[in-house]
């Protein structure tokens, strides 16, 4: 025993011995069973990614440049292109727009020097009403196209079909869609309150409407082919609506969530809403939101569904009726209904996070306890237990999935790296001086983005390969060793 602990002891002193040795292991095993065939075919990619993102470390060898682009401004949010993986588009807090080349340094074929990301095309802040002349303030609310943002933007996103557009919103309770080519306003629509958020459906092939959340309880739908705001959705029970997210298995489904703690799921073809997920999840509620059979939903049943012709069709008639009238749908829906004050945080929701498959919802509150999964086919809360600090999340919807279902979530100086299955932290990546407002994820390339109130656009990527030994040793002041995130406390800071 003592020989066998002596021995796991020594080879824990690399970096690539303990731990990693044993990741090595299984991800050779895994290979070897896709060989035989007694594995799926993405379970050795899956693991392969996963140990890669475990791995993150800050890049030294590429650095953003943003100071030459936001003068002397930061980044307070991001948001990369779904097309190409290679844009990044950034909002500054005084309004100003930025895109940098991830994929620069392919072009640079520099050695031994660093490869600087220099942004593509900027779009230089407005000033304040208040700092023009009287003769230069405009008469009303209506902004050209030549105009640019006068305060921080609040959220940011690529048009999902090409790089041709962009949206961006701001505290100048405007939101307006952006031609990236010739970087000026297609078209844009002003609020009498400050915009929160804006978002735009991913997977839509129907309609390009526009969801927008402001300082009052009103989800807005923006229509940019009219030019108008097409649908009002009220419900809330916050002051204000602070997220708002498009579902990703179906671009009729709007997810919002509100200052009270209420996240809600809208039909954008209804007037009324959809769904109201409960944190206690109480059983009428549940039961309530089942919805009438109809043919896919019998066909997933593998219940034979007669033609108009079939001799059965009566009979298949008089067993709908009276299953709905034994399940009492009737009375379940009222009692649903009765439940529209059901909370599904305590605090204001900050975060909204839909899976790639569009089966799951993460979402976060003010309070960093609060962080939970939801399963969006039965509204129900999933009760997994996320492993973050007991602080509050100031950041606004600060959060990256990749693509083996793993979160990045930013909080203060930190992103923390956590198991959507387990909720366990995995890693914690550390290297900004000041609250990270943003972070993405590129599946394409295997990298993270964060931005930072310090000034900074940082980029993570996998650790390269070292050799275990006395090199290794050298060059890393822990020995070798992972940190240990599971003792690590969340109650001291840096400084101690």
């Amino acid at each position: 025993k003592s020989a066998r602990s002596q021995r796991g002891g020594e080879l824990g002193d690399g970096v690539e011995g303990g731990w990693g040795r044993r990741r090595g292991m299984a991800l050779s095993r895994i290979l070897r069973h896709r060989e035989f065939d007694s594995a799926g075919a993405s379970a050795f990619s899956s693991a392969v990614r996963e140990r890669r993102d475990q791995s993150f470390e800050q890049s030294e060898q590429r650095i953003f440049v943003p100071e030459n682009a936001f003068s002397g401004s930061s980044a307070c949010s991001l948001s990369l292109d779904g097309v190409e993986h290679r844009y990044l588009l950034a909002g500054a807090c005084d309004g100003g727009l930025a895109c940098f080349d991830v994929q620069s340094h392919y072009h640079a074929q520099r050695e031994g020097q660093q490869d600087l990301h220099e942004h593509l095309f900027r779009i230089q802040a407005s000033p304040p009403e208040a700092a023009l002349p009287l003769d230069a303030q405009p008469r009303h609310r209506h902004q050209s196209a030549t105009s640019s943002h006068r305060d921080e933007i609040t959220s940011i996103q690529w048009y999902p079909v090409d790089t041709g557009l962009f949206l961006s919103s701001s505290k100048d309770c405007s939101a307006r869609l952006w031609d990236a080519n010739e970087l000026k306003t297609v078209c844009s629509t002003t609020q009498e309150s400050q915009i929160n958020c804006v978002a735009m459906p991913e997977a839509a092939s129907g309609h390009c409407l526009i969801a927008l959340g402001a300082k009052d309880s009103v989800v807005r739908i923006w229509d940019p082919r009219s030019d108008c705001i097409s649908l009002n959705f009220a419900g809330h029970i916050g002051l204000e609506v602070t997220c708002v997210a498009w579902s990703t298995s179906c671009e009729w489904i709007l997810i919002s969530g509100g200052s009270g703690g209420q996240i809600r799921l809208w039909d954008v073809r209804k007037a009324n809403s959809l769904l109201v997920l409960d944190q206690y999840n109480t059983k009428n509620y549940s039961e309530g939101l089942n919805p009438m059979p109809d043919v896919e939903h019998l066909r997933q049943r593998s219940l034979k569904f007669p033609s108009a012709g079939d001799a059965l069709m009566d009979r298949f008639d008089r067993n709908l009726q009276e299953w709905v009238s034994s399940k009492k749908l009737v009375k379940m829906v009222s009692d649903s209904k009765r439940n529209d004050m059901a909370t599904a945080h305590d605090s204001a929701v900050r975060m909204l996070k839909a899976s790639g498959d569009g089966l799951f919802l993460y979402s976060a509150a003010a309070r960093m306890t609060e962080m939970r999964k939801w399963d969006l086919a039965s509204g129900k809360n999933t009760l997994v237990n996320f492993e973050l600090p007991a602080s509050g999340l100031k950041a606004w919807n600060a959060v990256a999935l990749d693509s083996s279902q793993n979160l990045f979530v930013a909080h203060n100086k930190a992103i923390f790296h956590l198991d959507t299955a387990t909720g366990k932290r995995l890693s914690k990546l550390s290297g900004h001086y000041d609250r990270v407002t943003a972070c993405v994820y590129n599946p394409a390339c295997g990298e993270l983005y964060s931005a930072s109130l310090d000034g900074n656009i940082l980029l993570w990527e996998a650790e390269r390969l070292k050799s275990h030994g006395k090199h290794a040793e050298k060059e890393d002041g822990n020995g070798g060793r992972a940190q240990d995130f599971g003792n690590e406390d969340d109650w001291t800071t840096d400084e101690d």
